[in-house]
């Protein structure tokens, strides 16, 4: 919106007034979205063990692998071979986190239609777990 202007790296009205209405609009879209899917919750948290150690936890270790297998083959060293195995075991744990919280949140997904009865969208159900 701002390419070409002096308001994209300018300390200007404009400038402040783009992002602030940025920030505001993404958090108004993730409010509603947020607000509109039952069960948000347990969705989150099905997506982060499907996907948080897929994309953050396992990588190091299969990068680690892929930069120093071939220098195993030159030098096989004790501290080669720690490195191997500590890496492995991170992508073993990795996998197993994966796993295991994955199944966890398919569980609570499930329990939680079960007890609500898949509530609906913007229900007025009370959600307080005071009662």
């Amino acid at each position: 919106m701002l390419r070409g202007s002096k308001h994209l790296v300018a300390n200007t009205l404009v400038h402040w007034g783009t992002w602030i209405g940025c920030v505001l609009g993404v958090a108004v879209v993730a409010y509603i979205i947020a607000s509109a899917i039952p069960n948000f919750d347990s969705l989150i948290s099905f997506i982060g063990a499907l996907l948080g150690t897929l994309q953050s936890f396992q990588p190091s270790g299969c990068m680690w692998l892929y930069d120093n297998w071939s220098r195993g083959r030159e030098q096989r060293s004790h501290k080669w071979a720690l490195g191997v195995c500590w890496n492995i075991f991170v992508v073993v744990c990795g996998t197993f986190l994966m796993v295991a919280g994955t199944y966890g949140s398919v569980v609570g997904i499930i329990d939680s239609f079960r007890t609500n009865g898949g509530s609906g969208v913007w229900s007025c159900a009370d959600n307080s777990n005071s009662v």
